[in-house]
């Protein structure tokens, strides 16, 4: 379950087609995608909408199994990811459809620095560590302040995964909740083995970033208070 901070709160692209609660068609390929859009088109539906979300994370954080679960709703020990990869999948929400495009990036250790070309569309962010490897928690950290650096007011929500492993845990929910109400941000506790969860997980992302966008009819426009002087009652 994702909470609020402080209480208040390139492999080949492979797209899937579901509704929130991940049933139905999935793609591939690349041309699948365009053939959606295309097919829309002649239909003179209204265009898909589209979410860029970027996965951060220390290696062996499970980033790759968060993303194949959501995607593919399936978990797998086997991931050596060498190279950034993106994935889509279309999901329908509040009524509408929406392309989402979610950006797997190699390890932060391994890459060795931020690459500010990561921030380049991207609508929200998941930024992740494991709870077995106090490392991942502290790199986590590093990689937040490059991240402030350059999209400050983009949406994101920090991440304990692998919360299944009891056993082996070496940082605390006390700890993770700490980080997160220092940044003001979201925090939830998530195992890449749980479909339920990591749906949550990136349909909480999503209606974070609904709010900051006019094309969705949960956007909450700001309430602009009248500045206008009000006209005196006094008797003259």
């Amino acid at each position: 379950m994702v909470a609020d901070a402080d209480n208040h709160l390139k492999r080949p692209l492979s797209v899937e087609r579901s509704s929130e609660s991940d049933a139905s068609l999935q793609r591939n390929n690349t041309d699948g995608m365009e053939q959606v859009v295309v097919q829309r088109l002649r239909r003179h539906e209204p265009f898909i909408r589209q979410r860029k979300l970027c996965l951060f994370g220390y290696r062996h954080s499970g980033k790759t199994s968060l993303v194949e679960q959501y995607i593919q709703g399936s978990f797998s020990h086997e991931h050596y990811p060498a190279t950034n990869r993106t994935s889509s999948k279309i999901v329908t929400r509040n009524g509408h459809d929406y392309l989402i495009h979610v950006l797997d990036t190699v390890g932060q250790d391994e890459c060795g620095f931020f690459d500010p070309q990561y921030t380049i569309g991207t609508d929200g962010y998941l930024l992740i560590y494991s709870v077995t490897d106090k490392s991942s928690f502290d790199m986590i950290k590093r990689i937040h302040q490059d991240l402030w650096n350059y999209t400050p007011l983009v949406p994101f929500v920090l991440v304990a995964n692998k919360v299944d492993l009891v056993d082996h845990r070496e940082v605390g929910e006390e700890e993770g909740r700490a980080l997160a109400q220092k940044w003001a941000c979201p925090y939830t506790e998530v195992t890449s083995r749980s479909n339920k969860e990591v749906t949550q997980l990136f349909s909480f992302l999503l209606s974070k970033i609904d709010t900051a966008y006019d094309d969705t009819e949960t956007f909450i426009r700001p309430i602009v208070p009248n500045t206008a002087p009000r006209p005196s009652c006094a008797l003259q």
